[in-house]
C-alpha cells in the first residue's frame, strides 16, 4: 500500500511540475513581400513593402526605410517616398504608357537590392456594360459584366470592386436626452437620482454612407474562347445576407485590370492556394515565385509581384426595388426599451435607463412625465458605425 501511495505522489509531482508547452518555429527566414501595381491612371502610384513574420512575433512587418524607384525603357526614373504602413508613393503623378516597359528597384535598409523583371504595359480594354440581375431561385443579385475586347492581345483580366451603400436609421427622433447630476444614495445603492435634459439631435446622424473594398482575387481570361469577348461575368454576388445593403441605395464601382499573362498566372496560382484575404500578405499560403529577385542572390525567396496594368472602371446604382417593393431587413436588430423613471424598486427602471444611456442608446419617444422609450445606437444613430459624409460621386 505504501508503494502505491508513493507512486501516486510521484505521478502528481510529475504532472504538477510540467512546464507550459510553447510552440516554436524552426528554420524561419524573413522574406521581403512586395505588392506593386503600376496602372495607366495619371496618379501617384503606390508600392507596398512588408516582411514575412512568425505567428508569435508582435513587431510590425512593414519595411519603412527602403529606397524605391521605377524606371522605364527610356531611362526615365520615378522615385517613391514612404508614407505609412509600408506604403511608398511616387513623388509625382505618372502613368504607365503604351509600348513602354517598366522595372521596379528596391534598396532595403540592410543594403540589399531587389529588382523586378522588365514589364510591358498591356493593351487597354473597356467595360461595355455593368448591370445587376436578380436571381429569384437563389434569392441573390448577380453583378454581371460584359466587355467587347477590340484588341486581340488583351486576354487576361483581374477585377476589384468598391461597394458603397446608403443607410437611413429606421428609428429616428429629432430630440435626444442627456443624463446629468447623477447621484447614488450612500445608504442604499439601489436608489439613484439624476436629471434629464433634452437636446436637438444632429440631423446628420440619420443618414450615412458606408464603403467596403473587395477582398480576394477575381479573374477571367478569354485565351481559350472562340471570341475575345467577356459575357455575363459575375464580378459580385449579393446573397440573401447581403441584400440589406440595397435597402436604401447601393452603388458598386468595378475596376477592370488588363494583365500580362505572367501576372495572370501568378495571381491565379495564388488564388488556387486559397488566398481569401488581401491579394498579397506577409503570411501568404505557400511560396509562389514572382518576377522580383535579389540582385546578388537570385535564389533567395521574394514574395509578391510587380504588375503593370491598364485600368477601366464602371459604376452603377440600384436599390431594393430591383427585386421587391418591400425593403429588406435593416442591417442591425433594433433593441427598443421603455422605462419609467419613477420606478426604482424592482425592477429598477431608473437604473436600467441610465445604464442603457451609457451604452449610447438614443431617445425614440417621450410624451412627458416619466416614461422614456429608447433604442440602441445602431438603429437610432448611423454615425455610431458609419460616416454621415456623402461621397462626392454619390447620385440619387
Amino acid at each position: 500500500m505504501k508503494k502505491i501511495i508513493t507512486l501516486l505522489v510521484c505521478c502528481f509531482c510529475l504532472v504538477g511540475c510540467k512546464e507550459p508547452f510553447e510552440p516554436k518555429s524552426y528554420d524561419f527566414e524573413s522574406y521581403l513581400v512586395v505588392e506593386g501595381n503600376l496602372t495607366n491612371e495619371l496618379k501617384k502610384q503606390q508600392i507596398t513593402l512588408s516582411k514575412t513574420y512568425e505567428l508569435t512575433e508582435n513587431n510590425s512587418p512593414y519595411v519603412n526605410n527602403a529606397t524605391v524607384w521605377v524606371e522605364d525603357d527610356t531611362g526615365a526614373s520615378h522615385t517613391y517616398s514612404y508614407t505609412e504602413n509600408g506604403i511608398y508613393e511616387s513623388d509625382i503623378a505618372f502613368q504607365a504608357e503604351q509600348n513602354k516597359t517598366y522595372q521596379l528597384f528596391i534598396s532595403t535598409p540592410n543594403g540589399e537590392l531587389y529588382t523586378s523583371e522588365e514589364v510591358t504595359t498591356p493593351p487597354t480594354a473597356e467595360i461595355t456594360t455593368l448591370y445587376p440581375e436578380y436571381n429569384n431561385n437563389e434569392n441573390e443579385i448577380n453583378i454581371l459584366l460584359d466587355a467587347n475586347i477590340t484588341n486581340e492581345t488583351a486576354k487576361f483580366f483581374r477585377y476589384e470592386y468598391i461597394e458603397t451603400y446608403k443607410i437611413i436609421v429606421p428609428h429616428w427622433y429629432d430630440i435626444d436626452f442627456e443624463i446629468i447630476n447623477f447621484e447614488t444614495d450612500p445608504y442604499n445603492s439601489d436608489f439613484i437620482s439624476y436629471d434629464i435634459v433634452f437636446n436637438q439631435r444632429d440631423p446628420n446622424e440619420r443618414v450615412c454612407y458606408s464603403t467596403i473594398n473587395s477582398t480576394g482575387i477575381i479573374q477571367t481570361s478569354t485565351k481559350d474562347l472562340e471570341t475575345n469577348n467577356i459575357f455575363r461575368f459575375p464580378v459580385r454576388i449579393l446573397d440573401e445576407n447581403d441584400l440589406s445593403l440595397t435597402r436604401e441605395r447601393y452603388s458598386i464601382l468595378v475596376k477592370q485590370f488588363v494583365q500580362n499573362e505572367s501576372a495572370y498566372n501568378y495571381y491565379n496560382t495564388l488564388n488556387e492556394l486559397g488566398n481569401t484575404g488581401d491579394i498579397l500578405s506577409p503570411n501568404q499560403p505557400g511560396y509562389i515565385k514572382g518576377n522580383i529577385s535579389l540582385e546578388n542572390n537570385p535564389e533567395k525567396r521574394v514574395l509578391g509581384f510587380f504588375e503593370v496594368t491598364t485600368l477601366n472602371s464602371e459604376r452603377i446604382y440600384f436599390d431594393h426595388t430591383l427585386y421587391s417593393n418591400e425593403k429588406p431587413a435593416y442591417l442591425y436588430a433594433c433593441d427598443i426599451w421603455t422605462y419609467d423613471y419613477a420606478a426604482y424598486d424592482f425592477p429598477n427602471e431608473r437604473l436600467l435607463l441610465s445604464q442603457r444611456y451609457n451604452l449610447g442608446y438614443k431617445l425614440l419617444h417621450f410624451s412627458g412625465g416619466n416614461i422614456y422609450t429608447i433604442v440602441n445606437p445602431e438603429c437610432g444613430d448611423c454615425t455610431s458605425f458609419s460616416s454621415s459624409v456623402e461621397p462626392d460621386f454619390w447620385e440619387e
